[in-house]
């Protein structure tokens, strides 16, 4: 069906229709964009794990991609007992950071699990050492601190 046959079909006056139909059918589309994906039981989207590979010394290395005000994947794992190798990809148009949280109210920083910003096409490093006994950690990106994901520590 074409814009001028609803608008046509409209009750209102054109001037009216072409300026509520148009914003309606991009509101849609919008709804439906984030059910594409999976979701746990809590509705949030998640991808598959992203491991890229071992490190020389057996622990894990990641990367993670931001991409605009986003991270590509937002969970990740490790294995517990290991350093793992994280590397921030910025395929943004902005600057992004990378800074590793024990708690998800992001006030317990795990220490040296920061990489500063940095700028669109680059990437930086670092390494994470999971706490003993943590079985989770969160990470943002401290210049966009909506931006946020999760690393679970596993066996």
């Amino acid at each position: 069906m074409s814009f001028q046959t609803v608008a046509r079909r409209c009750p209102m006056p054109a001037f009216i229709c072409r300026r509520t139909i148009l914003p309606a059918m991009l509101i849609a589309i919008l709804a439906v964009l984030p059910a594409c994906g999976t979701t746990e039981d809590n509705g949030e989207t998640v991808r598959p794990t992203p491991i890229s590979g071992e490190t020389p010394g057996g622990g894990t290395a990641l990367n993670i991609e931001a991409r605009d005000f986003q991270f590509a994947d937002r969970k990740y794992q490790v294995r517990r007992g290991q350093a793992a190798q994280i590397k921030l990809l910025n395929g943004g148009s902005a600057p992004h950071s990378f800074k590793a949280y024990e708690d998800d109210e992001y006030k317990e920083p795990v220490a040296g699990a920061e990489i500063q910003p940095v700028e669109p096409g680059q990437s930086g490093t670092t390494t994470l050492n999971p706490p003993e006994g943590t079985n989770e950690l969160f990470f943002r990106c401290e210049v966009h601190p909506a931006m946020t994901g999760q690393i679970e520590i596993g066996v």
